[in-house]
């Protein structure tokens, strides 16, 4: 963890804002309707996972920075969340992972120079990614047992193995 703490949240309507590398990860379970907002992070470890939402809807996660961890964010049974204005690199896994997490909005994603892929999608449905760059990774998108969901105004080049992987 970098020495710092983990964060862990089980109450609707958190807001965090503004935080700079004081935490290696925030947990939020069960926290519908909270903020997650203007964050930085550069552990420089690659071992962490700085955003966790486990069964946590209708959030929104704005205006993040986010360098050198192992798995950015991570959405666990967790739907109708907004993810806007992030910009995430030189992370040693996936930048984004979304696992059995329906209707989710992705817009302005910069995932970039990523160790495996930009974003995955597992056994989740109808989520959209909307004017987005996906560059450098080893998969730029991929779809599990995906369904309906919509890729579009993105550009997806230059990734190692694939652009889609379905």
């Amino acid at each position: 963890t970098g020495g710092q703490p983990i964060v862990y949240f089980n109450d609707t309507s958190v807001n965090i804002s503004s935080w700079d590398r004081n935490f290696s990860s925030i947990i939020l379970c069960n926290a519908d309707n909270s903020i997650i907002n203007n964050i930085t992070w550069d552990i420089g470890s690659g071992y962490a996972t700085p955003i966790f939402l486990s069964r946590t809807d209708n959030t929104n996660i704005t205006n993040i920075n986010m360098t050198y961890a192992f798995e950015p964010i991570y959405l666990y049974f967790s739907h109708s969340n907004i993810l806007e204005n992030l910009t995430i690199s030189n992370n040693t896994d996936d930048a984004i992972n979304i696992y059995n997490s329906n209707n989710n909005t992705i817009i302005n994603l910069t995932s970039r120079n990523n160790g495996q892929r930009g974003i995955t999608f597992t056994a989740a449905e109808n989520n959209t990614i909307d004017y987005s760059l996906f560059e450098n990774n080893l998969d730029g998108v991929v779809l599990y047992f995906d369904g309906g969901s919509i890729i579009r105004n993105s550009r997806i080049q230059d990734n190692t193995d694939s652009g889609i992987r379905l």
